[in-house]
């Protein structure tokens, strides 16, 4: 891993302390795990304050760990990119599981971009975004009755698997 990247991971751990559970090296980027109440904070202070600054937000995905015994089911995966320094950032977060809708804070006031990753999400996984603007479909028609086809409960080839 690079310096600028220890450096960050070293600041990022005086900082926040023990919100920020996981700090490894994959495959020279630096992968920050932080509490979902953290993630917020930690976003805005790897964009604002930290050196490098990260000022993109290239991606944001969501894995549903259903079937790998994970709880929280969910996880969320943030890539960042600090242009000037070309150095790349994941920060992951679990998302919160009280009652049956799963949450997370809306990045959308860090980065518009989330805008859309967040929709998609929503769409195909079923995690509410708290705050987002325009929380909606963007994929699948507003009428779909069958949830959100990414999550591992939903059958993949058809209704009724036990009916083919």
């Amino acid at each position: 891993m690079k310096e600028a990247l220890i450096a960050l991971r070293d600041s990022a751990i005086e900082r926040f302390g023990d919100s920020l559970f996981r700090h490894d090296d994959f495959r020279g980027d630096l992968v920050l795990q932080v509490q979902p109440e953290e993630l917020l904070n930690l976003l805005a202070w790897l964009k604002n304050e930290a050196t490098p600054s990260f000022d993109l937000l290239s991606d944001i995905s969501a894995v549903d760990g259903l079937n790998l015994g994970r709880s929280p089911r969910f996880r969320l995966a943030y890539q960042l990119l600090s242009t000037k320094a070309a150095l790349r950032v994941r920060v992951e977060a679990d998302a919160t599981e009280e009652g049956e809708i799963p949450t997370m804070p809306s990045a959308t006031g860090l980065w518009e971009s989330a805008d859309w990753d967040e929709r998609e999400i929503w769409d195909l996984m079923g995690i509410h975004f708290e705050g987002h603007p325009d929380l909606r479909r963007i994929l699948l028609h507003e009428d779909y009755d069958r949830g959100h086809p990414l999550r591992k409960e939903v059958p993949t080839r058809g209704r009724d698997n036990d009916n083919l």
